[in-house]
């Protein structure tokens, strides 16, 4: 299924005409194909898709109430990240990205979200398609390149940490009261920072990987 959805990308890949940093509007199939790959990617990996948590589970996860609600919290959140992030450095890999790109593939990816967690967790939707935004306007600062080795991985690393800082701003300040009647509920900072930190850290990891020092090399070798 997935293979049949990215027919488009491959298209767009093997046909060398365009600019390689074309509109969104140039690039729209190929950028449509991705975002619903994406989405059904995520859909595969449901048990593990933290676009589905409401922002009081959020906030929950992130206290001191149940540590074990903490490790679902952040081992989904990497599981979601990768998800989001991998499609977009791919794009990145042959094309200047245009703005507009990681805003389709968000919202595609927090509507199918939201549809299955019965939309109890609009809030942190609109706060994810606001981070789609501001990544899309840090891939038009940074324009990460293969042949900008040190921008492609200073974005690698900042999408994730603006998605998520947002994803858990937006959860903190849009949660409802949370009562714990066996004691008193305390926010974990190292946590609500540590998160996103550590997101980036993948995201940085993943950017290596996809292109690593031999490959730029290799491109500067054969033009």
């Amino acid at each position: 299924m997935v293979a049949i959805l990215l027919a488009p990308v491959r298209s767009a890949w093997a046909d060398r005409s365009p600019p390689s940093g074309p509109s969104l509007l140039r690039l729209l199939p190929a950028v449509l194909a991705t975002a619903l790959a994406t989405t059904v990617t995520l859909l595969f990996l449901q048990y593990a898709n933290v676009l589905t948590y409401g922002s009081g589970d959020v906030v929950i996860s992130l206290s001191t109430l149940e540590e074990g609600l903490t490790a679902n919290l952040v081992t989904d959140m990497a599981l979601t990240n990768l998800v989001l992030l991998l499609p977009v450095l791919a794009l990145s890999r042959r094309w200047t990205v245009p703005l507009g790109t990681v805003t389709v593939i968000y919202a595609t990816a927090g509507t199918l979200s939201a549809a299955i967690a019965d939309f109890h967790n609009r809030d942190l939707m609109i706060g994810l398609l606001a981070a789609g935004v501001c990544v899309d306007l840090l891939a038009r600062w940074l324009r990460p390149d293969p042949d900008r080795l040190i921008r492609f991985r200073a974005f690698a690393a900042a999408a994730p940490l603006v998605t998520w800082t947002i994803y858990i701003a937006t959860a903190h300040l849009t949660s409802p009261p949370v009562f714990n009647p066996d004691g008193r509920i305390e926010p974990m900072p190292e946590v609500y920072t540590g998160a996103p930190i550590v997101q980036a850290l993948l995201g940085l990891l993943v950017g290596i990987l996809l292109i690593p020092q031999a490959y730029v090399a290799s491109r500067s070798n054969h033009p």
